[in-house]
């Protein structure tokens, strides 16, 4: 895996990327504000477990992030939509509050 950072991030690359970054940077942070609201609101319902709305937003970014590298690292061999749903179910099921107790 240490040739992935030389790929991310090699010359080339960046010197690409200097007048995307801008445009990347907004629509994370646009997505990021989306889903800080829905955790805020679940996490007020009590819907979500003892787990703050910033650490979530994080899991769930990393979650998006490495499932579309994974899908372009493997030349795009799966079904990208079904794989990130399928993992966001998981992650909803691990993030929510414990039910009572029976």
């Amino acid at each position: 895996m240490p040739a992935i950072p030389v790929l991310i991030f090699n010359q080339g690359r960046a010197t690409a990327e200097t007048a995307m970054r801008p445009i990347h940077l907004r629509v994370m942070q646009g997505l990021r504000a989306r889903i800080m609201a829905q955790l805020t609101a679940a996490t007020e319902a009590g819907d979500l477990a003892n787990l703050a709305p910033e650490d979530a937003v994080d899991l769930f970014l990393g979650l998006v992030q490495g499932t579309v590298l994974r899908w372009r690292l493997s030349d795009c061999a799966f079904d990208l939509v079904a794989e990130g749903l399928r993992l966001v179910d998981i992650q909803i099921a691990l993030m929510c509050a414990p039910g009572p107790e029976v």
